[in-house]
């Protein structure tokens, strides 16, 4: 028996299943193996099993991507802005 944290469910490799409830989507007990590409359980292991990075990296990317599209946002709208009071000026 494998230790529980080298199951299918913690693999990086593994993508679980979800069904539409009524509000939210609802996580299924099976999913898709990328390395061997076959269905398996959460808690199914094998030999090419990798740990899946969880940490504050993610919300740091998130963060910084997130900074990024607002930069995008504000500028465009400044050029809407400015192209808006230019018309009116006319």
């Amino acid at each position: 028996m494998t230790d529980d944290n080298e199951k299918c469910r913690v693999c990086k490799a593994f993508e679980r299943f979800y069904i539409k409830g009524d509000k939210r989507f609802k996580p299924v007990d099976s999913g898709l193996c990328r390395e061997t590409r076959t269905m398996v359980n959460v808690k199914d292991s094998c030999e090419k099993f990798a740990q899946r990075r969880i940490g504050k990296r993610l919300h740091g990317r998130t963060r910084y991507y997130l900074n990024e599209l607002l930069l995008q946002i504000t500028a465009l709208r400044c050029l809407m802005e400015e192209d808006m009071y230019g018309q009116n000026e006319e």
